[in-house]
């Protein structure tokens, strides 16, 4: 019988490890805790500074940013009631219509006006939407804080966006096993409490304050962590947008830096005066004292030339330097940029678009390949950024919304049925769709006829063609259009006949554009 170390083990191949013919791929080993909470509030801390410098001071970084809500926001999200009637049995739909505008224009008064829905009365809902948003990309998450505040007879909630930074653990609480990077969990890893960092101005005094999830006069939450970007189950914090990129736009930043610099230094005109050793000055091309000075030498009281030990030499435009005998410059030979500096740049940002899920062209904001293409670097861009919006949605606007309509209840501005007695007729009267930015379009021609063709084949509405193409409310449009109409046929009975103006589906034609050729 064979021994244990007479046994000869060979690794066999699978499915979870493949031979590799690289020695530095076998020794690729990542090591991660089996609990991702562990060791989390210097980690998230870390990150925390990292993503906010990323956004702030490194242009790619900031380029992802304003790409992310601009496709995302826009200029704020646009609410739109939409009431699931199918759980609401005895509601008319003429009721439902009722509540709908009476919803969507308590809204729009209360979303801009910033004394009402700002918790600092600074900015409107838009504003804050945008600062949460880029705080979420840069730093992984942050504390939304919804607040009832009554004004007279008028109740009505106000936001508040704590930065993720300022959700940290008090020092008194370090070493308690249900206090994570700031966050209090119950037994099944729940969200009880959150601790803020509080400072006052100039007040260099930190306090720390602990702020309860469930609001004190309704059962609803008046504190959430608003977090993105896990990629494991039961994180207790979110995680930046750009950790998976943050070396590649650190190192990027840094060769873009070196580039300019060597390129200013080559473009400066810049004279070195040498002297021979050996030469003698004579009587006739003496220095004056000014000339002396400027060279970097002194003149002592008895009028004799002393040589400045702190002489400073430099490089600028138009810069002289006198030497000293015997010295000589010899600048090396420096080309900028680097042969093939826009390529390698390129493909940096080409990974780092993929990475965040925004294709290169809209990255940088250039078209330059063909109509298709471009297109479809939008179509992308657009896919990505409506899934984002979802969940920033579900994350952060609902609890706003949940709370607006909750006041308009109580205050008995709106009758909804079974919203305080049925979970599912509640959530069924907070239906609501929420509309960001229209989608760019490099051919508006072509994206209208598209547009017509699938109206008229029932394959969409045109509503949905309004939002998507303009970003416009298409009954509201159809109002405003029917009174300038109104006004057109008071002013100018004799104006062209609807018939001769309106747009119907273009008819094929022998002459076909090549959508594959590229711009010229």
């Amino acid at each position: 019988m064979l021994k244990n170390s007479q046994i000869s083990i060979k690794t066999v191949n699978n499915l979870y490890s493949q031979e590799s013919r690289s020695k530095q791929t076998n020794n690729y080993n990542p090591s991660y805790d089996d609990n991702p909470n562990a060791y989390m509030d210097y980690e998230v801390e870390k990150a925390q500074s990292v993503g906010l410098n990323l956004i702030t001071e490194n242009p790619i970084g900031a380029g992802i940013v304003n790409a992310f809500t601009n496709g995302v926001l826009g200029n704020g999200l646009k609410l739109e009631s939409f009431i699931d009637k199918n759980l609401l049995k005895g509601v008319s739909e003429k009721q439902i219509n009722t509540i709908q505008n009476t919803i969507e224009s308590y809204w729009k008064i209360w979303s801009r006006t910033p004394e009402m829905c700002d918790f600092y009365q600074k900015s409107s809902l838009a504003g804050i939407e945008t600062m949460a948003l880029r705080s979420i990309i840069g730093e992984g998450d942050g504390l939304l804080h919804v607040a009832i505040k009554r004004n007279g007879n008028r109740y009505y909630p106000q936001v508040q966006w704590i930065d993720g930074t300022s959700v940290v653990t008090p020092p008194d609480k370090f070493g308690q096993k249900n206090i994570v990077s700031g966050v209090e969990i119950d037994s099944k890893g729940r969200d009880v409490a959150y601790y803020v960092k509080e400072t006052n101005g100039n007040d260099l005094n930190i306090t720390y304050k602990r702020c309860s999830i469930k609001s004190k006069v309704r059962d609803y939450k008046a504190f959430q962590l608003v977090k993105f970007n896990e990629v494991q189950q039961g994180m207790v914090r979110g995680r930046s947008m750009l950790i998976p990129v943050k070396d590649l736009l650190i190192q990027s930043g840094r060769y873009v830096e070196s580039e300019v610099t060597k390129a200013i230094i080559q473009s400066y005109m810049t004279f070195f005066i040498t002297q021979d050793k050996e030469a003698e000055e004579s009587p006739d091309e003496k220095s004056t004292i000014e000339e002396i000075v400027s060279a970097g030498s002194t003149v002592n009281e008895e009028g004799e030339i002393e040589e400045s030990e702190d002489r400073v030499m430099g490089l600028g435009p138009g810069v002289i330097n006198q030497l000293k005998p015997g010295e000589n410059a010899i600048l090396p030979e420096s080309k900028a940029p680097t042969a093939g500096f826009k390529e390698f740049m390129e493909m940096l940002l080409k990974l780092t678009g993929m990475a965040v899920n925004i294709p290169y062209e809209v990255l940088l904001k250039s078209f330059n390949s063909s109509y298709s293409a471009s297109q479809a670097s939008l179509q992308e861009a657009a896919r990505g950024w409506e899934i984002f919006r979802d969940e920033f949605v579900t994350k952060f606007m609902m609890p706003i919304y949940i709370a607006f309509v909750d006041c308009l209840v109580l205050q008995g501005i709106i009758t909804c049925k079974g919203y305080e007695t049925d979970i599912y007729a509640k959530y069924s009267w907070l239906g609501s769709n929420w509309h960001g930015a229209a989608t760019l379009n490099i051919d508006p021609v072509k994206n209208a006829k598209a547009a017509i063709m699938a109206i008229n084949a029932n394959l969409t509405t045109r509503e949905q063609e309004s939002r998507k193409l303009y970003g416009n409310d298409w009954p509201s449009t159809i109002n405003r259009l029917s009174k300038e109409k109104e006004v057109i046929d008071k002013l100018m009975p004799e104006s062209p006949t609807e018939s001769e103006t309106t747009v119907t589906e273009p008819k094929e034609t022998d002459k076909k554009e090549d959508d594959n050729a590229k711009d010229k």
